[in-house]
């Protein structure tokens, strides 16, 4: 949303699949925020740390929500369940790689701290980064792709071609000739 103001030479599909990506790490950040902010709000009433981290998340999913239903009142804009879930991603592995550094985890909770566990989080945020950039990966192959083939439009062979066909209010079949 942050990369609306920014000029692109056109919307590609690249350049979407980009856009779209860019919510994990906007909500991740949102979610440190609204969790700074929930213990300002819970040190003085003595809240756990857990409920910070429930009401962090809580607020993210919230602010997601909100920010889809703004969307879809734009005409310009369409509101998408991907994003908000892309959202609640950003907000899990900034929350979890957040506890991991975390002083003030206390009881049960110091053991997302330590070597092994705290590892296998970094590993896990690390794994669903790459899972939520793939869309981009496969994009830029598929635009690298169709510049190799260049200066065939599209020969309706390759999976890699089909990513730039789009039907619109009709259906697309491909047929062998008569």
């Amino acid at each position: 949303m942050m990369l609306l103001w920014i000029p692109v030479p056109s919307h590609t599909t690249l350049w979407k699949a980009f856009n779209n990506f860019c919510h994990v790490p906007l909500f991740g950040g949102v979610a440190i925020i609204v969790l700074s902010l929930a213990r300002r709000i819970g040190e003085p009433r003595e809240w756990s740390v857990g409920s910070h981290y429930g009401l962090a998340f809580m607020g993210v999913v919230l602010l997601g929500v909100v920010s889809e239903g703004v969307q879809s009142l734009s005409s310009s804009r369409q509101a998408e369940w991907s994003d908000l879930l892309l959202d609640v991603v950003g907000a899990i592995c900034a929350l979890g790689l957040y506890a991991t550094y975390d002083r003030n985890l206390t009881g049960r909770s110091v053991v997302w701290r330590q070597a092994p566990r705290k590892y296998m989080v970094h590993i896990g945020v690390g794994l669903v980064l790459v899972v939520a950039m793939s869309p981009v990966f496969i994009r830029a192959y598929a635009n690298w792709d169709r510049a190799a083939r260049f200066p065939s439009l599209c020969q309706f062979s390759s999976v890699w071609e089909m990513m730039f066909v789009q039907e619109m209010n009709s259906a697309f079949q491909i047929v062998p000739p008569p």
